[in-house]
């Protein structure tokens, strides 16, 4: 009798202990392109968007006025804006999603962010040997780049037509 007990709880364990797994994988699958999409844009980038701004907009300024100190410029490409543009695109690399749709926008946003930081790179080499063909190739990586965010933005709005998602603003 106490053998048939001892099994019968056992089996009740057994079974509670597969559900509990199987709740766990079902709950991780149940995330939604819509909630996955919210997280991403309003959490996760924002987050770490000041790594690419600061690089980025530190970048820009130099091109607003015609006289730019190459050695300032260089300096300040080396000391900023590629270490803010690799922390960003690691931070970025580490964001985790969980569905196949936002994966696929990560990942655009990501290629992008690497173009621009290796645009940034070669700009730097161009100065250091005071060679142009690096701008050149420099030239071709923001152009891609900004196709990629082109696709980006295009691939965001619509996932958020889709999946019922606001987007509030503009992009930059």
């Amino acid at each position: 009798m106490k053998k048939r007990i001892h099994l019968a709880l056992l089996s009740l364990v057994l079974v509670f202990a597969a559900t509990g797994c199987g709740d766990k994988k079902e709950e991780e699958k149940t995330v939604s392109v819509q909630e996955d999409l919210v997280e991403f844009v309003n959490d996760e980038l924002p987050a770490i968007e000041t790594y690419r701004s600061t690089a980025v907009n530190s970048y820009n300024a130099y091109f607003v006025s015609e006289d730019v100190d190459t050695a300032v410029f260089l300096s300040d490409l080396q000391s900023t804006m590629i270490p803010n543009m690799e922390t960003y695109i690691t931070e970025l690399t580490a964001v985790e999603v969980a569905t196949e749709d936002v994966a696929a926008l990560k990942d655009l946003y990501l290629q992008a962010a690497e173009k621009q930081c290796e645009a940034m790179r070669q700009v730097a080499t161009a100065i250091s040997e005071q060679d142009p063909q690096y701008l050149e190739q420099a030239d071709t990586l923001i152009e891609e780049a900004q196709s990629l965010i082109t696709q980006y933005e295009s691939q965001l709005k619509i996932l958020a037509i889709d999946n019922d998602v606001q987007i509030n603003g503009s992009f930059e």
